[in-house]
């Protein structure tokens, strides 16, 4: 009777521990685990209620090639089970075991590393398992799949998308425009950096800094130039790698300011070809006749035309060159057409002096400044803009302004003597010039 007795007992006792131990989960991430390349991670994987360690076993392999990570066994670790390429790398949290914690510590996470893991707990009654999926960082730059179309003037947007877990601090993005290395924008640190951009992108290139946290590094373009047709690079940049991606800014069209400049440059040409033929009648007019008052009549007719003439498509051209450095931010070539251009009327009226058309030559002052003046001007303009160019933008340090100054001024004192010069000798010595045809 008593033999029975203990064997009822010994039966609800393992039956007891059966219940126990029987129907336990094992739980692990419900997504993939992203990674930073030689960072830390930690593999989730845990049970219910704690189990008994003297019948624990407790597995870590990865699931494609069955490689042993890590082994817990009869109540310990057993490191020198571990496969080479995990040997002081991965390691339990030992005092979390015995709470039925079994998360494992990976450590200097390597490329190798990306895969799915598989986490085996074995007790003696029952075997249950759960998966991690490691995920290395990589970085994700995306552009445009397709070129990006803009009429001069508009403003347009070259998309450039992020994708990454750096945080921003970590993150260097440039745009570069490809011909020529020209540096666009910079985010560097953390910040915005426009005064690293270069002069022709300075105040027309920003960022959406609203975006910026949601790894939008897209480029607005203000005010697109002709120029600024072609290839633009969004390049990132993290400890660890470089990822690039282009944007094509292509078939600029022309802006109603392009086409009024088309308009005056040939406005001054038909201008200068139709008024040339009333011009000269009226001088070889003038020439065939004696009488005072038909003559005197003729000279300001003669003359009228001839001013026009000159004039006109002087000024045109001028202002066509000032709303193209306007449209296409070239300070320096617009102040150089435009002078060549508006002084050039002076170097008319100094190839064929009013005197030898109109009969008053008082006017013949007007034309003994023309080489001279022109040279002062042109002179002074462009050294203007160099000098803005090279004082404000390249910040050199004072010694190099004081120098640089200092020669601006010999050169503008040079040209305001040599001007003081002419204008002297032209007082004192008549220069006798071949009368025209129509005065001989």
């Amino acid at each position: 009777m008593m033999k029975i007795k203990m064997r009822v007992f010994c039966w609800f006792l393992s039956l007891f521990c059966a219940i126990r131990t029987e129907g336990f989960a094992v739980w692990g991430p419900a997504m993939p685990l992203v990674v930073q390349l030689g960072a830390s991670v930690t593999l989730p994987c845990s049970v219910d209620t704690p189990l008994p360690l003297h019948e624990l076993e407790v597995q870590w392999m990865r699931e494609d090639s069955a490689t042993l990570v890590h082994l817990f066994q009869e109540g310990e670790s057993r490191p020198e089970s571990q496969s080479p390429a995990y040997s002081g790398r991965a390691d339990f949290f030992s005092e979390e075991i015995s709470k039925g914690n079994f998360s494992l510590l990976l450590r200097s996470v390597t490329s190798e590393d990306k895969g799915l893991y598989k986490c085996v707990v074995h007790t003696v009654h029952e075997s249950n398992e759960t998966e991690v999926k490691i995920d290395i960082e990589r970085l994700v730059v995306t552009g445009a799949d397709v070129p990006v179309f803009a009429y001069a003037d508009e403003d347009v947007i070259l998309n450039c998308s992020v994708d990454t877990h750096v945080p921003l601090k970590e993150l260097q993005v440039e745009w570069m425009k490809t011909d020529g290395e020209i540096l666009v924008l910079l985010f560097f640190e953390g910040e915005n950096r426009p005064e690293s951009q270069h002069e022709r992108f300075r105040g027309r290139a920003v960022f959406f800094t609203e975006e910026i946290p949601k790894g939008n590094f897209s480029l607005k373009l203000r005010n697109v130039k002709t120029e600024d047709k072609g290839e633009f690079m969004c390049k990132v940049h993290t400890d660890r790698e470089s990822v690039i991606a282009t944007v094509w800014l292509r078939e600029l069209g022309f802006s109603s300011l392009h086409m009024w400049v088309l308009v005056l440059t040939i406005a001054a040409a038909v201008f200068a070809v139709l008024s040339c033929i009333p011009a000269l009648r009226c001088i070889i007019e003038k020439g065939h006749y004696m009488s005072y008052s038909f003559r005197k009549d003729k000279s300001n007719r003669a003359m009228l035309l001839y001013c026009l003439q000159v004039s006109v498509p002087c000024i045109l051209i001028s202002i066509a060159f000032a709303i193209w450095g306007y449209i296409e931010g070239s300070v320096g070539e617009a102040f150089v057409g435009s002078a060549i251009n508006f002084m050039r009327i002076q170097i008319l009226f100094w190839v064929i002096p009013p005197k030898y058309i109109w009969e008053d030559t008082r006017c013949e002052i007007f034309t003994y400044m023309a080489l001279p003046l022109e040279n002062l001007v042109i002179t002074t303009g462009i050294n203007s803009v160099v000098l803005q160019t090279f004082f404000i933008h390249r910040a050199p340090d004072s010694g190099a302004k004081a120098l640089t100054g200092i020669l601006f001024g010999i050169v503008l004192f040079l040209s305001f003597s040599s001007l003081a010069v002419h204008s002297v000798s032209k007082g004192r010595y008549k220069i006798v010039k071949p009368l025209p045809f129509w005065r001989k």
